[in-house]
């Protein structure tokens, strides 16, 4: 059997769509090694791969700076770079120890790629979003009102920025952050999510998606739930829009639906003020249970949730928090499996909640892509399909 390597980032979303996998891989006999950070080692370290902490590489203040609600332009470039440059020492030993046959690494984290190219391993990109190359890049919108924001506190970031891309060009062949984390045509990939909903990728026996890794064997084929659930949920990060979740209130209050709203781990509930009698507030809850009864999902846009909600045959209202959930927002509504929240305004929520309701059209679509992920095949696919490039076969 194989020795892998796998790399992720410090995110739910990045993390969680690995872990059936590696699972998976495990099973197989394949023996791995899953660098990542310490709030997912037990999750890791379940799976029954060898966990790496990459903690000490990773100062508090970067990754509080990079996962703020607005963060400037720079703060998560030079979170990957840092973490790159002053974690190789320790990796680029470990893993010429370790001599795995590839490493898997997620697109983002810009070390996994690096490493394996500087000591001559396999490469696998592991995307957890859209496969991004050029084309579909330009398509991330950039508003005024957000570049007027970013730009300002970014300016002092710069100077680091340049010195850590010196860095980097000195120690690899490295040219610059976009050209690095962009698809690679000649590189394997593997993507969690909906072939229906990319665009602009050129057919490629490279490039594998395998849908979501959640288990779609126990969802409904017809919901008939009186009064009609509603979740909603602004993800783990940019979650603290106490202004969003009040209109919330205000727009469903009267609402004959069951409304459950995840308001994040930070968010003071008592803090919203008086809450109505068909909303259910909690900090967190466990989003896949829920999803199994919900009939609209409003969601930030994130990848995961998005995925989650789609294979549970869920229509999506998506509220973007960061400009690549616009992107989502705009293909789920290009397919027609949900429509996006321009404006969370009182008016604006109940007219999209209203809309979703009242047009069986999206559920339609929302299941047309429920029954791709079936087909797809999530984790065996993707552990059939290492296992066929390790093998030779690809």
């Amino acid at each position: 059997m194989s020795k892998i390597v796998f790399f992720s980032l410090p995110a739910h979303g990045h993390v969680n769509p690995t872990l059936s996998l590696v699972s998976q891989l495990v099973k197989n006999g394949h023996e791995i090694m899953y660098y990542c950070f310490d709030a997912f080692k037990d999750k890791i370290e379940q799976t029954g791969a060898k966990y790496i902490s990459c903690d000490d590489y990773l100062p508090i203040h970067m990754f509080e700076e990079a996962t703020t609600n607005l963060p400037h332009i720079l703060a998560i470039p030079n979170m990957l770079m840092y973490v790159t440059a002053n974690m190789q020492s320790k990796c680029l030993a470990e893993i010429t120890d370790f001599n795995p046959d590839c490493i898997i690494h997620d697109s983002l984290a810009l070390w996994g790629r690096l490493y394996a190219e500087k000591l001559g391993i396999l490469p696998i990109s592991s995307t957890t979003t859209f496969i991004f190359n050029k084309a579909m890049s330009k398509r991330i919108p950039l508003p005024l009102k957000y570049l007027l924001a970013v730009i300002p506190p970014t300016i002092p970031s710069i100077p680091k920025y340049l010195k850590l891309t010196k860095q980097l060009s000195k120690d690899f062949e490295y040219g610059s952050l976009m050209d690095m984390i962009m698809a690679k045509e000649d590189e394997y990939t593997i993507t969690y999510t909906s072939q229906l909903l990319q665009s602009y990728l050129e057919p490629n026996p490279k490039t594998k998606f395998v849908g979501t890794m959640i288990d779609t064997s126990d969802i409904p084929v017809e919901k008939n739930n009186k009064p009609k659930n509603i979740y909603i949920s602004l993800g783990t990060i940019n979650n603290q829009n106490k202004k969003f979740y009040k209109n919330c209130f205000e727009a469903l209050k009267n609402y004959e639906a069951n409304i459950t709203m995840s308001v994040g781990k930070e968010t003071d509930i008592s803090s919203l003020g008086e809450i109505p009698s068909n909303f259910n507030v909690q900090n967190f809850v466990n989003q896949l249970e829920v999803l199994k009864t919900t009939d609209i999902f409003l969601t930030h846009g994130g990848m995961n949730s998005v995925n989650e909600g789609l294979a549970n045959g869920i229509p999506l209202v998506v509220f973007p928090q960061q400009p690549e959930q616009t992107l989502v927002a705009t293909q789920v509504e290009t397919f027609g499996a949900g429509i996006r929240l321009k404006k969370s305004s009182i008016k604006e929520i109940l007219v999209c909640i209203n809309e979703i309701m009242d047009n069986k059209k999206y559920e339609e679509k929302a299941r047309i892509i429920s029954q791709e992920f079936k087909d797809l095949g999530g984790a065996t696919s993707a552990v059939q399909f290492i296992e066929d490039i390790l093998n030779n076969n690809l």
